[in-house]
């Protein structure tokens, strides 16, 4: 087996043990890394409908075609200009996490 079959495999495993994961011990809300309030209800709603394969997808459609990169592309330059990827306090989202 090539290496990157064998991440595969065990990507696709982690992930599904973790959205099936019982979060009946974890308190109601809780901070995450970034200081966000977690709703233990809407995170748990959001994993069962499992992100990584609804991410998979858009990058799916994204590569499609050339059209849909170039529009893609373009979202990201036109959001940058009119900053509509910033937080509460105005600032490029990605500085939360020390991107550029």
């Amino acid at each position: 087996m090539c290496l990157p079959h064998v991440l595969n495999i065990c990507s696709k495993h982690v992930m599904e043990e973790y959205t099936d994961a019982d979060f009946a011990a974890v308190s109601d809300t809780w901070v995450n890394a970034l200081s966000d309030v977690v709703n233990k209800d809407k995170y748990i709603e959001a994993l069962q409908h499992d992100p990584v394969a609804l991410g998979r997808d858009i990058v799916q459609i994204i590569r499609s075609s050339s059209l849909c990169c170039e529009g893609f592309t373009n979202t990201i330059a036109t959001g940058n200009q009119m900053s509509w990827f910033t937080d509460e306090e105005g600032q490029p989202s990605s500085n939360k996490q020390g991107h550029r």
